[in-house]
């Protein structure tokens, strides 16, 4: 899709703030999925030594802060809350 999105991009002429708006959006998405992977992978790996998730390790895992507050600080409100914002960062 990333690189469906890509081409598409490189071939249109002047794509309108809200078109960006939403690949922004995306992206958002796809950085939250990418957190949420790994720290299921690491709980995975916590539970299959039946300890405890290294905060310190998860912490260090999560790209974004929205997932840092929801996952660390059981804040969800921060996960409803981002909105994609400042420059657009194509994949």
């Amino acid at each position: 899709m990333q690189d469906d999105l890509g081409s598409f991009l490189t071939q249109a002429s002047h794509p309108s703030r809200a078109q960006l708006r939403e690949l922004q959006g995306l992206d958002l998405i796809h950085q939250t999925l990418d957190d949420l992977r790994a720290a299921a992978h690491l709980a995975a790996d916590a539970a299959g030594r039946n300890d405890h998730i290294d905060i310190v390790a998860l912490a260090d895992l999560l790209r974004l802060e929205s997932c840092r507050i929801a996952l660390l600080q059981g804040g969800e409100a921060a996960l409803e809350e981002e909105r994609p914002s400042g420059e657009v960062d194509f994949f």
